[in-house]
């Protein structure tokens, strides 16, 4: 009899860069940033299964459009070393069946593998509470920062400045929730590529924050007038179809700023009112059936 067990189901949801800044870069080669990160309300589906038919390391992952070869996806690195670090504290995990249902697409400066993985760590602390055990916060931190440098941000909730290489994070209370459209041309462009084409590596932080009381008028006129994202340049050399993205964003009702996502190739508009943000998603998807466009919002924590 085969006694599987889910141990719940997560939305891994998707990021955007409001702005990127590229501030210098260290000997190691690793590019310090400074950035204004926020979820929003899409993302992949995680479901973990325990199943104690499977054997071998006691891991499978199985769905649809996985990056990258079954050894090296995220989610199973993430639940190698929660299963590891779990042990250490003395809880057996049993074999795991990971089911990701992938809807965001791949190399698309949203963080999708990233949100994964830590989406993984978040079930597996779930159960592991239930069994009067617990990765404490700083652990899991350094679990999903060995994943990957923008893996931590995932473990917060609503908007945060991303500083370093990406570990080093503070909240960034007061931004509510924005409508925003996310377009994506279906051309999936490399990270390192895109480093490698920025000529200017050491530009300025991020200055002048909002009061975390300022509207979200103030706020959008704060992100178009004094931020940018400085890998988007020499991504719109690498892939000029990012140019006509932008464009299109921008050129829509109620737009109040189009910009790169990341390292590309997704952009976004950011608007004042839900309703505009959906008519420029329906208009834009009429015009270019085949490109991956989602109209939602970012998610808030105005509260904090």
């Amino acid at each position: 009899m085969n006694d599987r067990q889910s141990i719940g189901r997560i939305t891994a949801p998707a990021k955007i860069n409001l702005c990127l800044h590229i501030t210098g870069q260290r000997e190691d080669g690793y590019h310090l940033l400074d950035s204004l990160v926020t979820p929003v309300g899409i993302g992949d589906g995680l479901e973990l299964v325990l199943d104690p038919s499977l054997t071998a390391d006691g891991i499978r992952i199985e769905g649809a459009s996985i990056d990258g070869a079954p050894q090296d996806n995220l989610v199973l690195r993430a639940i190698a070393a929660c299963r590891a670090c779990l042990a250490e504290d003395g809880l057996s995990v049993p074999p795991v069946m990971a089911h990701l249902e992938k809807t965001l697409p791949v190399a698309s400066g949203l963080g999708g593998g990233s949100s994964d993985a830590v989406a993984a760590i978040k079930l597996l602390n779930r159960w592991a509470a239930k069994m009067e055990h617990s990765i404490n916060p700083e652990r899991a931190t350094e679990i999903a920062l060995s994943l990957g440098a923008d893996c931590p941000l995932f473990l917060l909730n609503g908007a945060s400045r991303m500083r370093g290489i990406g570990e080093d994070l503070t909240d960034a209370p007061g931004w509510e929730a924005i409508p925003v459209v996310l377009v994506n041309p279906g051309l999936p462009v490399s990270t390192p590529e895109i480093f490698r084409t920025l000529t200017d590596k050491h530009q300025p932080a991020i200055e002048g924050l909002p009061a975390v009381d300022a509207g979200v008028d103030e706020k959008l006129s704060w992100l178009a007038s004094s931020t940018r994202n400085d890998l988007q340049p020499p991504a719109e050399k690498t892939a000029p179809v990012i140019t006509d993205v932008i464009n299109m964003l921008g050129q829509t009702q109620g737009c109040r700023l189009a910009r790169m996502s990341g390292s590309g190739a997704t952009c976004f508009g950011l608007y004042a009112d839900q309703d505009a943000a959906d008519k420029a998603s329906d208009f834009i998807q009429g015009q270019m059936p085949d490109w991956w466009i989602k109209a939602t919002q970012t998610v808030s924590n105005l509260s904090r």
